[in-house]
């Protein structure tokens, strides 16, 4: 059993402008990381017993983004800001699971936003640093891509890897898409995208998904006009298409299922389904509580961080037609913490990153 030092007193980080780290609400340029004497954690929630496990990062940690691959064992990736690191969990069972962790000292103030894990190695961007960074974890090494095309102060968010290697990144600052070809260490080049037809469209990517090699998804919450928060792009002919989402939509993640993408709509409480062939709205379905990162459990079951009060996470699934949803949430065993990011493991279990969201200070008793 884990026992935490108890404190008098709390200040609430929200009001330091904290809320939403990772998969949620802050974009980059507001992003921060608290290196304190807190420990922050990972869950692993198990639906069919509806327990939770939970795994506590050092000490300073800050995890802002989660991943998963594989099965018996389980290896779950975590991006930890806080410790400029990269930190794997080899899960087994619930008593046998290891920690690794993977500092990324080449460059200074390296923090890990986001990641995307592809044929073994693992891919982050650091914000802080303005770069894209790729570990092997077999030798430790991390390779660092700057430079060659990537805007300065891009305010880099999401990373995802296409099925024929190109890297797809988020650079919300610089309102651009970019692709990053890597042929070698030293010889890359990052192409920047955004909507000549359209150039008054805003495209600030803030999270990705990619359905294929021609076909790249993208949210932009940031954009001034609440319909238009929802790209995709084909990079054979550069073109890009914004379905019209609803009145005061703001999108956070977004998941590919077959014909599908849904995205999680913070502000309207729902997820909401887009057939990918004629990028229209299908249904919106809910109401679910303030969803932000968001996994797939099937193709009609997803389950997103709730930035609730007390932190939760939610499973929505539906069946039917018209369908008919069925909404669960499940408390986080601490309501100290708010999770920054979910994630679905082939067996199941829903790993969960978050982060202490409440600041302790020490009673200091004159003698």
């Amino acid at each position: 059993m884990i026992h935490f030092r108890r404190w008098l007193l709390t200040i609430g980080l929200a009001a330091l402008a904290l809320w939403g780290v990772g998969r949620g609400l802050q974009s980059p340029a507001q992003a921060a990381y608290v290196a304190s004497s807190a420990t922050n954690v990972i869950y692993r929630f198990d639906p069919g017993t509806q327990t939770f496990i939970t795994i506590p990062l050092p000490a300073g940690s800050w995890p802002t983004d989660i991943e998963v691959t594989g099965a018996n064992p389980t290896q779950v990736w975590v991006a930890d800001g806080g410790r400029g690191q990269l930190t794997r969990i080899i899960f087994t069972d619930t008593l046998d699971y290891q920690l690794t962790h993977f500092p990324l000292t080449a460059t200074a103030n390296n923090h890990p936003y986001r990641l995307a894990v592809n044929g073994g190695r693992v891919w982050f961007t650091a914000q802080d640093t303005n770069r894209v960074g790729r570990l092997d974890p077999g030798t430790g090494v991390v390779d660092e891509f700057f430079g060659n095309g990537l805007p300065a102060n891009a305010g880099l968010t999401d990373i995802k890897v296409a099925p024929g290697g190109k890297v797809w990144v988020g650079a919300e600052t610089a309102q651009r898409l970019l692709r990053l070809t890597v042929t070698s260490t030293v010889d890359y080049v990052f192409k920047p995208y955004t909507d000549t037809l359209r150039p008054s469209y805003v495209l600030a990517p803030r999270a990705i998904a990619i359905e294929n090699d021609d076909s790249i998804l993208m949210t932009v919450p940031t954009a001034p006009t609440p319909t238009l928060r929802l790209a995709q792009f084909a990079p054979p002919n550069n073109l890009f298409q914004w379905p019209t989402l609803e009145t005061n939509s703001f999108p956070q993640d977004l998941v590919i299922v077959p014909g599908e993408v849904w995205f999680s709509d913070f502000q309207r409480n729902e997820l909401v389904r887009i057939s990918l062939a004629t990028m229209t709205t299908l249904n919106p379905h809910g109401p679910i509580t303030k969803p932000t990162s968001l996994a797939t459990e099937s193709a009609t079951a997803f389950w997103s961080a709730l930035q609730t009060s007390p932190a939760a996470i939610g499973r929505l699934s539906y069946a039917g037609q018209p369908p008919v949803d069925t909404v669960i949430s499940v408390n986080l065993p601490d309501a100290q913490f708010s999770a920054t990011a979910i994630a679905v493991a082939t067996d199941g279990g829903v790993w969960v990153s978050a982060y202490r969201s409440k600041l302790f200070l020490p009673l200091i008793r004159k003698s």
